[in-house]
């Protein structure tokens, strides 16, 4: 497993829930 793949992902994860409730 990376580790800089995984956050990355979580990362990317997160935005899109952020900009998901923001509009």
């Amino acid at each position: 497993m990376d580790w800089e793949f995984t956050e990355d992902a979580a990362f990317l994860a997160l935005c899109d829930a952020f900009r998901e409730s923001g509009e």
